[in-house]
């Protein structure tokens, strides 16, 4: 989808809870650059030389840079964890209320 299609079909507040969503449930290349990392870590931990490098390399050793922009890990609180998942199922209900999404069911 263009970002001018985006524009026209997304508002603002619904922007604003995919922001949210993605806070909680990260998605697209930076998710695939954080898999891959964990990959990559695990590899090298299960042979790395003890002797040589005692403590274990982190998934943050693995994660590209870009434009000299280093990743750094940030794990949100519980607070901030809890914040957005409501407001995630928050507007989820709203959205289905609205006949946006049809009925949410559970398993």
């Amino acid at each position: 989808m263009s970002v001018k299609r985006c524009q026209q079909e997304v508002d603002s507040e619904e922007f604003s809870w995919w922001i949210a969503y993605n806070r909680i449930e990260p998605f697209g290349e930076k998710r695939a650059d954080i898999r891959s990392a964990i990959v990559a870590s695990v590899i090298a931990n299960v042979n790395r030389d003890k002797k040589k490098k005692p403590s274990p390399f982190k998934t943050t050793d693995f994660m590209p840079e870009f434009e000299g922009e280093k990743y750094t890990e940030y794990i949100m609180t519980p607070e901030e964890t809890a914040e957005a998942a409501q407001a995630v199922f928050g507007q989820l209900a709203a959205m289905t209320e609205q006949g946006l999404l049809g009925e949410l069911q559970s398993e």
